[in-house]
């Protein structure tokens, strides 16, 4: 719907400016019409002229009656018209609200066709007193004021609706920013949660390197709360500086934002200053009223040259046509240019601004890192005093032991003695003891049925413990693959955007090259145009 909405806007643009030129050739070409043909003097004249001497007064007078035709009336009614129907407004102030109210009204007047009045072989429209060469002139020059002033209008609105259009344009690519940094950031904590995950493996791999038993033994409760109260200290000094960043973030956001407003309000201002020196009326009167006065006096004071006034006019209408197109063809150019260069420039602040962001994270990278392998360093050197600690135990242990056994040898020696009388006592059991032998043998078979029975019971248990590892490890893998596959698109979006960085650099240098390049041939295409008019 916005797409259609401006296509019919600019459509209806164009054809008010069509119908505005098409008037304006009109009201010049029934003037240069009536400059160039020579009515036929009335009988009054006709017979006064041979009775008079022909003096240059005379000639003067006789040529000054030719305004007194119904085709230069015509052309003067249908411009005064013409200015009544578009009369200019003064209050420049507040262009785009007089603008919008009354487009309608200046196009369906510029659409209306002007009363029925005929130039030459028709009847006579009455009228009242025929206008002199200088009523004729500030005619002229109001009508040039009122068309240039509805093509700075018209300029106006196109640029208004550029702006509408660029800003809808940037709104659309911001979105997509939002969404690209979504997903980027959203695979960073993917990598970031991997990258944890093998540095706590790999922890718990040299940590599992010791004897666990001797670590048991050595750690106590306080060394757990102290492990326990650094992770927290890490964890809470990370959610700060994550919070901190947020707001830094969205403070430069807020920033942005407002700068763009004041940005868009001072271009504002630039195109309502250019508007009003565009349609400057003494600028205007100027340029445009010299030309006429200086073709009406050569109209007046050359009878033999109006041929040649005439290939004048035209060879001035064509020059200044041809620099109108010029002109034209030069602003849409430098429209495109710059329509590029802000594109140019909004892609290569975001890509700066996503480098910046990336060179952040990978600085609180780095540290975090630093900060891991402190700790790391820490708790090696910790686990190396634990152990030393533990060997020096051990020695200590050892000795000790070996003094207990002797004294534990002698008492052994003692008690064989004691057992070679007690020998004699344990014959007269064994006897005793075959026959619970025979029973214990009874018993011990139905104890290895059930033992047999535990054993398939462990076997299936093994095997299901066996399937269940399998495949925890199988899913490790896929984890660690996908991980790495990750790091790779990371590192390949890192180098596509680099090169895409180059790209921009280059193209938005070349952009800035055409662009002095059109801005001195405007100005040199200016110059020309001066010339010209002067």
């Amino acid at each position: 719907m916005p797409g259609e909405n401006n296509s019919t806007l600019e459509e209806s643009f164009l054809d008010y400016q069509y119908a505005i030129r098409d008037r304006a050739n009109d009201s010049m070409t029934g003037l240069r019409h009536v400059l160039d043909t020579r009515p036929a003097l009335s009988p009054e004249m006709k017979r006064s002229i041979p009775n008079q001497p022909k003096s240059p007064r005379v000639w003067e007078r006789a040529r000054n009656t030719e305004h007194c035709d119904y085709s230069y009336g015509a052309a003067v009614d249908r411009l005064r018209y013409s200015l009544k129907r578009l009369e200019p407004k003064d209050n420049w102030g507040d262009k785009d609200v007089q603008f919008g109210a009354s487009f309608h009204g200046y196009k369906d007047a510029m659409m209306q066709p002007p009363p029925a009045l005929t130039v030459e072989g028709g009847s006579r429209v009455p009228r009242g007193e025929i206008p002199s060469s200088e009523e004729t002139l500030p005619l002229l020059q109001n009508q040039s004021v009122v068309v240039q002033q509805l093509e700075a209008e018209n300029k106006f609105c196109r640029e208004e609706l550029q702006s509408l259009k660029l800003r809808v344009r940037e709104i659309v690519e911001e979105n997509q920013l939002l969404h690209e940094e979504i997903k980027k950031g959203t695979i960073h904590e993917i990598v970031q949660e991997g990258d944890s995950t093998g540095m706590m493996h790999q922890l718990r791999a040299e940590i599992s390197a010791v004897d666990s038993s001797q670590v048991k033994q050595s750690l106590t409760k306080k060394q757990y709360s102290q492990w326990h109260q650094d992770v927290e200290r890490i964890s809470a000094m990370h959610t700060a500086r994550t919070v901190l960043l947020e707001a830094q973030l969205e403070h430069a956001r807020e920033e942005l934002a407002s700068y763009e407003r004041e940005v868009e309000e001072l271009k504002q201002r630039v195109r309502m200053m250019e508007s009003l020196s565009s349609a400057d009326p003494n600028l205007l009167q100027l340029a445009s009223g010299l030309c006429v006065r200086c073709a009406q006096n050569e109209a007046l004071l050359a009878p033999s040259g109006v041929a040649g006034s005439r290939v004048n006019i035209e060879r001035i209408t064509k020059e200044r046509d041809d620099l109108v197109e010029q002109m034209a063809t030069m602003k849409s150019r430098y429209e495109q240019l710059k329509q590029r260069e802000d594109e140019s420039y909004g892609q290569v602040k975001s890509s700066v601004h996503l480098v910046e962001q990336a060179q952040l994270e990978m600085t609180q990278a780095l540290v975090e890192r630093e900060q891991l392998k402190e700790q790391l360093s820490g708790m090696r050197e910790r686990m190396e005093q634990h152990v030393a600690e533990l060997h020096r135990k051990v020695d200590h242990e050892r000795q000790i032991i070996r003094a207990e056994t002797g004294l534990e040898r002698d008492e052994l020696h003692n008690q064989v003695k004691e057992l070679g009388k007690q020998l004699a006592e344990s014959q007269s059991q064994v006897d005793r003891l075959s026959r619970d032998k025979v029973n214990l043998m009874s018993e011990v078979g139905h104890k290895r049925g059930q033992i047999d029975l535990f054993d398939e019971d462990y076997g299936k248990a093994t095997d299901n413990m066996k399937m269940s590892m399998t495949q925890a490890t199988t899913e490790r893998n896929a984890a660690v693959s996908q991980v790495r596959r990750l790091k790779q698109e990371m590192d390949q979006m890192q180098r596509d955007r680099d090169n895409e960085r180059v790209r921009l650099k280059t193209e938005l240098e070349d952009l800035r090259r055409r662009l002095h390049e059109a801005e001195r041939e405007l100005v040199e295409s200016k110059e020309s145009a001066i010339q010209h008019h002067t």
